[in-house]
């Protein structure tokens, strides 16, 4: 009898050192980002003016200010366009142009470092974020676009401003790629 309470005892107490270890390698795969990642809606301080990305999707046509009109600019089949919500605030004393303030706006693979966003599309419509001048204490948000491939898209990854600046981790699936078989 007190051989079987001790067989239970040790199965027990097995049981849940191995849960606690499952739980902790989960944990560990679960935080993918780098020391000194920004979580969405953190704010960070970019060329004289705070940029917080607020939210993102994948879309594979948006109208940019090279289209009029209903035009749309439509990506090519391995390419999608990341929008980001974005909100800009200047801490200048002078007017700060945003699209200057981010031009450096890239997508880049947590895994390699490699960037795959080739260009950021700027939008038009109510929604969009304004590239024009900002002035002193003003703020603004829209959204922003990057020309990304889709087969960066399957797995998180970071948004960042410039090649040492800050960045945010994001976890986007392009849902569409998948779809169509374009992650094998």
């Amino acid at each position: 009898m007190a051989l079987a309470v001790l067989v239970t005892v040790a199965a027990t107490a097995a049981a849940v050192a191995a849960a606690t270890h499952s739980k902790r390698v989960l944990q560990n795969e679960q935080n993918l980002y780098p020391a000194g990642t920004l979580k969405l809606g953190e704010v960070a301080e970019v060329n004289g003016v705070e940029v917080r990305i607020d939210d993102a999707d994948v879309v594979d046509s948006v109208p940019s200010t090279n289209t009029r009109g209903y035009g749309m600019e439509v990506a090519p089949w391995n390419r999608r366009f990341l929008r980001l919500v974005v909100y800009v605030h200047s801490k200048s004393a002078k007017p700060v142009r945003v699209d200057r303030a981010l031009k450096d706006l890239r997508q880049v693979a947590i895994a390699t470092g490699s960037v795959a966003s080739k260009r950021v599309v700027w939008l038009r419509g109510y929604d969009a974020l304004p590239a024009g001048k900002l002035k002193p204490g003003e703020d603004i948000d829209g959204k922003v676009t990057l020309d990304v491939t889709s087969f960066a898209l399957s797995l998180p990854f970071l948004v960042q401003v410039g090649s040492s600046g800050p960045c945010w981790g994001l976890d986007v699936i392009d849902h569409e790629a998948t779809n169509h078989n374009l992650l094998r």
